[in-house]
């Protein structure tokens, strides 16, 4: 099930993705534009991409229309959670924000990985 959701106190928008068609990924776009506003400039961002589906090539533009919210918004640091026996969706991800908000993201292979990296993150910008 595709999730978005922000939490104000860590100042971190949450993302989950799994799958979608063009609808639902313009939903996605819609929740991450929504709960982008609830966050200050300088939030950070865990992607879980474990289960995704890659979407469709005619479909990327949103992925990169979110991509550009996302840090048009002020998000900082981003990690992916991925499942490192599926690449395909990563680089898809990855290629997509490269190309459209000029940001790259870490990988973490694990929730609570991600976790600890952008909590380590926030206290410690210079890392």
């Amino acid at each position: 099930m595709n999730e978005i959701r922000a939490d104000i106190r860590k100042n971190r928008i949450y993302i989950c993705l799994e799958h979608g068609n063009r609808d639902e990924v313009r939903g996605i776009v819609n929740d991450i534009e929504r709960e982008c506003k609830k966050l200050q400039r300088g939030f950070s961002c865990l992607t879980d991409i474990r289960n995704y589906t890659p979407i469709s090539e005619n479909d990327e533009d949103l992925l990169i229309q979110a991509q550009i919210i996302l840090w048009q918004a002020g998000m900082t640091k981003v990690v992916r959670v991925i499942n490192s026996t599926f690449e395909r969706g990563q680089m898809q991800l990855e290629r997509a924000s490269r190309l459209s908000a000029g940001y790259s993201a870490a990988a973490a292979d694990t929730i609570e990985d991600a976790e600890e990296f952008l909590d380590s993150e926030m206290n410690d910008p210079e890392r």
